[in-house]
């Protein structure tokens, strides 16, 4: 039998985002279940919803939940107990730790005492709560512009390119840390900025992702969490199908063909 499902979600700093889909009649395999604890660049756009639309696109099934205070850390996710409240809230198959975005280009010291130290206690804490999870690092990008402490403190991150150098380099030594996957979202939106600059993936602040950007970042986390190609999709969002297309290959590109 048919069940409804159940949608609840909420745009606002600091609460518990959920997205409920039960099981539509018999026979299908259970959806995936993903947490999400990060800040605004995870839901600027709803990106986990596009996620979801995405995923209906190519018959896969996506339950999630998110934790995304703006601006939030991996070290205030730890102190507030972010995990081990979702974790009591049922299983999960991925938890995506998304790190505030000018911490991983910051000198490796403070990256040492910031996010690697953070991200490596979530991991454990996840490892813990939830064995049967994996953690997945979601690879931010540089911002476009810098000013302030940043460019004092490290020099060669005061452009986008630089900033967006480190900022890889900083998840990839983490995830090799803890043996985490990565979604590389960051390196998508260096493709797209080397490739294809007339297609704007930041909102007018040249901080968070426009909705191109999210979308993007939605077929990122695709590829990863699912391990299937985003460009086999049809969901375009409110994209042009030209661009929304470009988008899906280039995720795939960057997913399976770095």
């Amino acid at each position: 039998m048919t069940r409804p499902f159940a949608f609840s979600f909420c745009l606002f700093s600091g609460i518990l985002m959920t997205a409920l889909f039960p099981a539509r009649g018999t026979g299908q395999a259970p959806p995936l279940r993903v947490l999400f604890l990060g800040n605004s660049y995870t839901y600027s756009n709803d990106m986990p919803a596009i996620l979801l639309s995405l995923a209906a696109s190519g018959g896969d099934r996506l339950d999630y939940e998110m934790e995304v205070p703006d601006g939030a850390s991996l070290e205030e996710h730890y102190q507030r107990g972010s995990v081990a409240m979702a974790i009591k809230e049922g299983t999960w198959d991925y938890v995506v730790l998304q790190e505030q975005s000018l911490r991983p280009a910051m000198p490796v010291r403070q990256v040492e005492r910031e996010f690697f130290k953070y991200g490596e206690l979530l991991d454990r804490q996840i490892k813990t709560l939830h064995p049967g999870a994996k953690t997945v690092l979601y690879i931010t990008w540089g911002r476009w512009r810098h000013t302030g402490s940043l460019c004092e403190l490290m020099p060669q991150a005061c452009d986008y390119w630089g900033a967006d150098s480190l900022i890889t380099l900083r998840y990839r030594m983490l995830a090799k840390r803890i043996g985490a996957l990565t979604a590389p979202v960051g390196p998508a939106w260096r493709y797209m900025q080397a490739h294809h600059p007339e297609v704007e993936l930041f909102n007018p602040d040249a901080i968070h992702p426009s909705m191109e950007g999210s979308y993007l970042a939605a077929c990122c986390m695709y590829a990863v969490i699912f391990n299937k190609d985003p460009a086999r999709l049809t969901y375009d969002y409110v994209l042009s199908p030209e661009v929304a297309t470009m988008l899906r290959k280039v995720a795939s590109t960057v997913a399976f063909h770095p």
